[in-house]
């Protein structure tokens, strides 16, 4: 058995108290601060459990100019602790529910390409996948019955309120699937939905004129499907040095929401330079300005965050022995170093994936001297 290593706060032994409804008392009068449980107690509170094997490998080949590694798991989490709802208006408290299976693999490779007097060029390349996928929430199960009222067996239900689904990822995408804009021509297809030409367009699964939770689809995950890192270092005359690191996360989403233009104060105030929907350029990934959405439903806009990062280059000479006889110089080596030299993202183009900000390329220049 495990403790969790998930929740965002520290679980204390007992509830805390935390600051309340005030209440107004005597004459003259006193405001008396209020005070109530942070949680509820839970006596029947008790470890998570995970059962977990793991399996690896190891091998070098090529008379040790290759080096594979590799290791492959398997963890079933069961009675994880998370935040349970109170009961009609009170407080929420800590429980044990469901049960989670992780399973995925690691690989390892590195190599000697080319070694020669004067020249080396070494290589290594790190790939790593997860899936994960909800096996069951509350363990309560239900009857269900066919359209003739015929028992057909039972299912325990998804929690739609959290996005958790039996069967799917903890991180999958839940919702509207945008089939493009209305366009020019399409105008009274869209006053059906109370939309327009440059409107998005969501798709009615089940063609009853509705956008409900029948239609939301499973669109893809929020974390990445895997991810791979490659470095390559290069030595020339036992002087001069150059490497670089690439890196990938591939195979999620975002949302962007931006790309609705539904609150458009891009007229007031500093904004992204975003395309947008016009009679003339009818795009079908951006809205037009000031877009509706189809029958005021809520949705989000996702976008594939799949990136290529060369993270780091860097360059390095070391002076001769030879040339720092005249001087009282015994160790003498140049550096220069780029951080996040370049990236390439897929359909990504809000920022930088990993954090939607403008992410900074950083230019080191080092000297590294022994008297």
């Amino acid at each position: 058995t495990l403790g969790n290593q998930n929740l965002s706060t520290a679980y204390p032994a007992e509830p805390l108290l935390k600051n309340a409804y005030s209440a107004i008392f005597g004459k003259p009068s006193i405001i008396y601060p209020g005070y109530q449980l942070a949680y509820l107690p839970n006596p029947n509170l008790h470890w998570e459990k995970v059962e977990a094997w793991e399996v690896g490998f190891e091998t070098n080949m090529l008379r040790n100019r290759l080096h594979l590694e590799g290791v492959f798991y398997k963890k079933n989490t069961k009675d994880l602790l998370a935040e349970v709802p109170g009961i009609s208006g009170t407080i929420p408290g800590i429980g044990n529910l469901g049960e989670i299976r992780n399973k995925g693999f690691e690989l390892s490779l590195s190599s000697t390409n080319m070694k020669q007097h004067n020249f080396e060029w070494t290589s290594n390349l790190i790939f790593s996948l997860n899936r994960n996928k909800i096996i069951t929430i509350t363990g309560e199960k239900y009857d269900v019955f066919d359209k003739d009222g015929n028992f057909v067996g039972q299912k325990e239900p998804d929690d739609k309120t959290n996005n958790w689904f039996i069967g799917q990822a903890k991180d999958v995408i839940w919702d509207y699937k945008i089939l493009g804009t209305w366009k020019i021509g399409q105008e009274e297809e869209a006053a059906k939905w109370n939309q327009a030409p440059g409107d998005f367009r969501l798709e009615d699964v089940n063609d009853d004129g509705l956008l409900t939770d029948e239609d939301k689809q499973f669109l893809g995950y929020k974390t990445p499907r895997f991810s791979w890192t490659l470095s390559n270092t290069f030595t020339l005359f036992n002087d001069f040095e150059f490497s670089f690191v690439l890196y990938s996360l591939w195979g999620h989403k975002g949302s962007y929401n931006l790309a609705k233009h539904a609150d458009h104060i891009e007229d007031r105030c500093n904004s992204r330079d975003i395309p947008y929907w016009t009679p003339e350029n009818q795009l079908d990934d951006f809205a037009r300005l000031r877009s509706a959405p189809a029958k005021g439903v809520n949705y989000s806009v996702w976008f594939d965050k799949s990136y290529i990062r060369l993270e780091n280059i860097a360059l390095g000479y070391k002076v001769p022995a030879k040339f720092l006889k005249k001087t009282p110089i015994s160790n003498l080596k140049l550096t220069l170093n780029v951080k996040n030299a370049a990236m390439w993202a897929k359909d990504w183009k809000f920022g930088d994936p990993e954090d939607g900000m403008r992410s900074q390329r950083i230019f080191t220049f080092g000297l590294n001297m022994t008297l």
